[in-house]
């Protein structure tokens, strides 16, 4: 059984057997609901309105690697995980 340690922030590191299982990926979000004394976690899918636009700062008048898409993708996820953060 996967164990984690909570920070003096509140925060855990979800071991990466228990990431893999929920196919969880940096910036996915989880819905955390309690129930006596069991804490579930449930991975909240992204809808196609949400990542619509995600490389929208890319031109469109030129081709664009694979690479520079898995990089926009991660750089908006980083923006939202951050914007998410401090709300």
């Amino acid at each position: 059984m996967p164990i984690s340690r909570l920070t003096r922030k509140g925060q855990i590191t979800l071991p990466k057997e228990v990431r893999k299982a929920l196919n969880l990926k940096m910036g996915d979000q989880v819905e955390v609901t309690v129930e006596g004394e069991v804490a579930i976690l449930k991975p909240i899918k992204k809808r196609l309105d949400e990542v619509y636009g995600m490389l929208s700062d890319l031109s469109p008048d030129r081709a664009v690697s694979v690479e520079e898409m898995h990089e926009g993708i991660a750089r908006k996820v980083r923006e939202e995980w951050k914007r998410s953060e401090s709300d």
